[in-house]
């Protein structure tokens, strides 16, 4: 049934997210092009396209994180929820549904953010034999990233690469875990729902936030990540005291939505 509940939640995003993605990469081409006219390049069309491009690609992220919260929102407490929680499924199943759906739409958000940057900058080359020559010199240097960041920090370059992505994913379950925890409480009130879910969300976060500050060799300031002389980031010792917190966190959210959508549910 999970897996019924996951085609659904993707059927009813593709569209919306496709469409923004298309658009991000088309007014990435367009004003990577403007660049190499003398007509567009200096004038108010490419700072058009260019400004175009930004507020785009701004939108793409703000819409992603709007989208996560309405789908949850709406789909399980709204209108819609009529028909969701009448379902033979568990109050977890429909949770996992919504945050594999919201986990896998931010990661391609982020992608796609980088890849319009690159179709951007490949854009600003007109001369395929130039844009060849270039794209082959990134994957040389591409190449030997790993070798010279192991011989700059002494760590394993695809091992940091492995703790970072885990990191980022474990977060990334842990905050939208929490972001659906803030609805459900919001929604315990008979008034004022939404504003109850914004202030839950704060209070939550400094909760979090409070518990990071009493954990021995955790500096929030610092954060997970330092720069070294070279310039290359990698991680510190509060990578093993986070991740497990983080996870530990992200199960508790998790629980207490679930807990909530079957046991407290009220869609008056």
């Amino acid at each position: 049934m999970l897996r019924k509940l996951l085609k659904y939640e993707f059927l009813a995003t593709a569209r919306v997210f496709g469409a923004c993605y298309l658009g991000l990469a088309a007014l990435s081409i367009l004003a990577g092009l403007s660049m190499n006219f003398p007509a567009t390049s200096n004038s108010i069309v490419g700072g058009i396209l260019l400004t175009a491009y930004i507020c785009m690609l701004v939108a793409v992220m703000l819409f992603t994180f709007l989208t996560i919260i309405r789908r949850f929102y709406q789909n399980l407490l709204g209108g819609e929820g009529y028909l969701m929680n009448t379902l033979p499924v568990h109050a977890w199943q429909l949770v996992t549904s919504k945050l594999i759906a919201a986990l896998v739409w931010a990661a391609a958000s982020i992608i796609m953010a980088g890849a319009s940057f690159f179709l951007l900058t490949a854009a600003t080359i007109t001369s395929a034999p130039v844009l060849f020559s270039s794209l082959g010199e990134l994957f040389v240097q591409l190449s030997h990233l790993p070798a010279y960041f192991e011989a700059s920090t002494g760590l394993s370059f695809w091992l940091s690469l492995l703790q970072f992505l885990l990191l980022m994913a474990v977060e990334g379950i842990s905050s939208i875990c929490r972001l659906y925890t803030s609805c459900m409480v919001g929604h315990q009130f008979r008034r004022w729902r939404v504003a109850a879910s914004i202030i839950a969300y704060f209070l939550i976060s400094f909760a979090v936030s409070t518990l990071m500050d009493l954990i021995p060799w955790v500096n929030a300031s610092e954060g997970v990540l330092f720069v070294e002389g070279e310039g290359f980031i990698h991680f510190s010792s509060q990578f093993w005291v986070l991740l497990p917190t983080e996870a530990v966190l992200g199960v508790l959210f998790f629980a207490v939505t679930s807990y909530l959508l079957e046991k407290r549910l009220n869609l008056d």
